[in-house]
């Protein structure tokens, strides 16, 4: 295989292996059951969970 073929094979394999950031925005009801559900996928799928909580009628005033 050539220099260029492993540089490639390398490139996509560091591509594949970056972790994601999952912006939340919910009601704050939920929070509990949303928090332990988040850090099992964070363990599960190694990608951060940022969750930010607010009143449904401010995040439905926000929707925009």
């Amino acid at each position: 295989m050539s220099r260029f073929g492993v540089f490639l094979l390398c490139l996509l394999a560091s591509a594949m292996a970056r972790s994601a950031e999952l912006t939340v925005l919910s009601g704050g009801a939920i929070e509990p059951g949303l928090h332990s559900a988040a850090s099992a996928f964070e363990k599960q799928s190694g990608h951060h969970v940022k969750i930010t909580f607010n009143t449904t009628p401010q995040i439905a005033a926000n929707r925009g």
